[in-house]
């Protein structure tokens, strides 16, 4: 398969267009910013994939920042995160952010990490990011977790737009519960609380490499509750890997409907 045809849907999450495949930046090199820029500028103009994800903990928002200036702002998707709780906190968070990443905002803003019986503490933080999205710093609030009961708690919260978890099919790195747990959360919070899913860790951080095939169609089987696939990557030789796997499952899908 050609690189040209190793392009990546396009899907709306929170109203957004975004592409089905995120390039998470954690195990880009962090030492050659304008060399993972150009990586992640091929990825988005090789690839079509230009939604990008990180966090100010990978060491990946220099490389960010260096892609975001080979591209139109508006042609590329970023998320970041936030650990904070407090108002004060939530802001110092953000301007840093956008500060590293030189862009005047970000298209989603996570509190990232939420641990089991810390959501009510996030609430001071979400005010802040709803102050925020007013401002135009930021456009839409998530959420990630690696625990089932937090996903499931935070579609409840009016002001979650997005909500980001694991998801592999041997529940590498989840925090108690279990993949069925989370899957419901997960169901839950895109068709009954229709908002914006994208699941992390599918290849269970290295663990599932030996079968990439079987562990990401295990999770493309649940496509009907997940907008989009947030798959780390160092360059584009696994991107392009594991972008072929999605795009035959899809290809496969649309044919079975047709036959129908």
């Amino acid at each position: 398969m050609s690189e040209k045809q190793l392009w990546a849907k396009t899907v709306q999450m929170a109203g957004t267009e975004v592409s089905q495949i995120a390039f998470g930046t954690e195990h880009i090199n962090q030492y050659l910013p304008e060399f993972s820029g150009k990586i992640l500028r091929d990825a988005a103009l090789k690839h079509h994939v230009f939604f990008w994800d990180t966090d100010n903990c990978y060491g990946s928002q220099p490389a960010v920042a260096a892609g975001l200036k080979m591209l139109p702002r508006d042609k590329v998707v970023v998320t970041s995160k936030t650990y904070a709780d407090s108002e004060e906190d939530a802001y110092e968070s953000v301007k840093k952010i956008l500060h590293d990443l030189d862009t005047p905002y970000l298209d989603f803003c996570l509190l990232h990490g939420v641990e089991k019986g810390r959501l009510p503490y996030k609430k001071p933080a979400i005010r802040a990011l709803k102050q925020m999205k007013k401002e135009g710093l930021l456009h839409h609030i998530g959420l990630s977790t690696h625990y089932p009961s937090v996903a499931w708690e935070a579609s409840e919260v009016e002001e979650i737009e997005v909500l980001c978890t694991i998801f592999n099919k041997m529940g590498y790195w989840l925090d108690e519960g279990t993949v069925d747990q989370m899957a419901k959360a997960l169901d839950k919070a895109h068709n009954r609380r229709k908002i914006g899913t994208y699941v992390i860790k599918t290849l269970g951080r290295g663990s599932l490499l030996k079968d990439i095939r079987g562990a990401l169609n295990w999770v493309l089987d649940y496509h009907d509750f997940i907008d989009v696939y947030n798959i780390g990557y160092a360059g584009l030789r696994e991107l392009r890997q594991d972008l072929s796997v999605v795009n035959d499952y899809f290809s496969r899908l649309e044919g079975d409907t047709q036959d129908a």
